[in-house]
């Protein structure tokens, strides 16, 4: 089955049974959506993925990456805020490794503090709920893990994020 055959009759059939979907433990229905990376063979920036989400009926996405966003600008950021909120569909934010000992680690935005205050900056500006970052990669767990925390306690917490 191909994951967009996947996604239409998930739609589907959480369509035709909106009364019976699963409730959580506070009785709130459980939200179905999915995270931008699943998609990002499509290019699509945040305001095609939030249509796309409407479109199969989802309520919530995860915007994985703020290379999501066709810029960081706040008008920009208001205006996928406000798609979002027309649409219903409540947002996620997300970034990427935040670890400089990881092979994955990208210093395009800064140090990992810069990164992480900038990305939680975008995702209130978007009024996500909350922010996703990550550490490494399965490699670096698996194979540098003892490695990595000896040389983790180099790397102490930065002065600017003690504030």
């Amino acid at each position: 089955m191909l994951r967009r055959s996947f996604l239409q009759l998930s739609a589907a059939a959480i369509a035709s049974t909106r009364g019976a979907l699963p409730q959580s433990a506070a009785g709130t229905p459980i939200r179905l959506g999915f995270d931008t990376y699943s998609l990002r063979a499509f290019k699509w920036k945040a305001l095609q993925l939030l249509d796309y989400a409407g479109s199969q009926r989802l309520d919530t996405i995860q915007i994985s990456s703020l290379d999501d966003f066709e810029s960081l600008d706040p008008a920009n950021l208001a205006r996928v805020r406000a798609r979002a909120q027309q649409l219903g569909i409540a947002l996620d934010g997300g970034i990427g490794c935040i670890c400089p000992l990881s092979d994955s680690w990208k210093p395009t935005h800064g140090s990992p503090a810069e990164y992480l205050l900038l990305g939680l900056r975008v995702a209130k500006a978007i009024g996500a709920s909350s922010m996703r970052c990550f550490m490494g990669t399965e490699k670096d767990r698996a194979e540098q893990a003892p490695q990595s925390l000896a040389r983790s306690k180099q790397h102490r917490r930065p002065e600017t994020c003690a504030n």
